[in-house]
């Protein structure tokens, strides 16, 4: 059959009913109200793929389509019926592409379809398309139901297209190909202990495939994807050297259709060690030899919050920071050097040789930022009478 340009759809509505029933759907497929529907994130119906049986050859009753629309009113759609066949021997299309034709839109777009089986598994959206785009044909109005009601090759999706003012209607299962609703992916991490990156987390959906995508992610944070409903591998990376993940980096998820799933890494953090405090300072005491410091002088290793780093167990190293003898020749006496146990470095014998007001003591580690004391005094012994 030969049709002239601008009656695409003129006098082709079929016999919707039985084509409802065949696909396993109930319910109005015209057009209706445009709206928008508002939901936490945008959702996603993708479809490839045709319906009719037979080769897509000029003449032949089969349809095909490539669509991907979204609830932000974003998308495209390239729509042809090889039952309609033009002069110059080029069958019927309905595109849209505003990149193109910014004449052409998706005017409203209804999350759930009571056309499907099950409404959730279904999207209906409006719009405006141009027909037979390359020879710039009329503007017309059209409805798409898609229900994603089975996996590829099930023959158990449905795609319907309405235009109404040309009275016309293709609706069937998809004999090939495949129509998918996406849907929505929330991946959080809840971390505990300390020494925690405030950000460097990666999250990447779908590792080493064509549909890989990746987020960063905060600590203590979360990230949302659109992905297509069906299984999903989501690895976790930037994991620090000192925290450990519950149950492992690689998490396989599965996203319903139009539905959310969520992945949730448990991370396990323990404190490193950057700096030096002291926990124990130096007090005042009479001079070597005549007695130690006393209780004995403590420092301790903390992180870069400041809090205790049991896992040090390195040497720390012990000096006069201010000398306060007469001449700045006083002498430490007792063991400088002692290995930090579950992070706490211990000097019990510790003495100085000469008095001397505002004494501090300076702590030293490698790799570690230093610390320095308070002040205190080494007392003048009194003469023995």
């Amino acid at each position: 059959m030969t049709i002239s340009k601008g009656t695409l759809f003129a006098g082709l509505l079929g016999p919707l009913a039985a084509a409802l029933l065949a696909a396993g759907c109930s319910g109005s497929v015209g057009p209706q109200a445009p709206r928008f529907d508002t939901a936490p994130t945008v959702v996603r119906i993708t479809g490839l793929g045709q319906i009719g049986t037979g080769s897509p050859s000029p003449g032949n009753n089969v349809q095909t389509f490539n669509f991907d629309a979204r609830s932000d009113l974003t998308g495209s759609l390239k729509f042809s019926d090889y039952s309609i066949v033009r002069a110059d021997g080029s069958v019927g299309t309905l595109t849209v592409d505003p990149t193109t034709d910014p004449a052409t839109a998706i005017t409203a777009f209804r999350t759930n379809s009571s056309a499907c089986s099950d409404p959730s598994n279904g999207a209906e959206f409006d719009g405006t398309g141009r027909e037979d785009a390359g020879g710039g044909g009329e503007l017309l109005g059209f409805t798409v139901v898609a229900c994603d009601n089975g996996p590829a090759g099930s023959a158990l999706d449905f795609f319907s297209l309405a235009v109404p003012s040309e009275a016309y209607q293709k609706s069937g299962s998809v004999t090939s190909g495949d129509i998918a609703k996406w849907g929505t992916l929330v991946v959080s991490t809840s971390t505990t202990g300390s020494s925690l990156p405030t950000s460097g987390y990666t999250v990447t959906v779908d590792p080493g495939t064509s549909s890989q995508t990746s987020q960063p992610i905060a600590t203590n944070g979360s990230v949302t994807f659109s992905v297509s409903a069906s299984s999903h591998s989501v690895v976790l990376s930037g994991v620090p050297a000192n925290c450990t993940v519950s149950g492992g980096t690689s998490q396989t998820v599965t996203v319903p259709s139009g539905g959310t799933a969520t992945a949730a890494f448990s991370v396990s953090c323990v404190p490193v060690a950057t700096a030096l405090v002291f926990t124990a300072q130096p007090s005042n005491a009479f001079p070597f030899p005549l007695a130690t410091i006393q209780p004995p002088v403590q420092v301790t290793t903390v992180d870069a919050q400041g809090n205790a780093a049991p896992s040090f167990n390195g040497l720390v190293t012990i000096a006069i920071g201010h000398d306060a003898s007469l001449l700045g020749n006083a002498h430490l006496h007792g063991t400088t050097t002692v290995p930090a146990v579950n992070g706490v470095a211990t000097f019990s014998d510790l003495s100085i040789d000469q008095p001397g007001i505002g004494y501090t003591l300076a702590a030293a580690a490698s790799g570690l930022t230093g610390a320095e004391s308070t002040s205190f005094t080494i007392l003048t012994p009194l003469p023995l009478p």
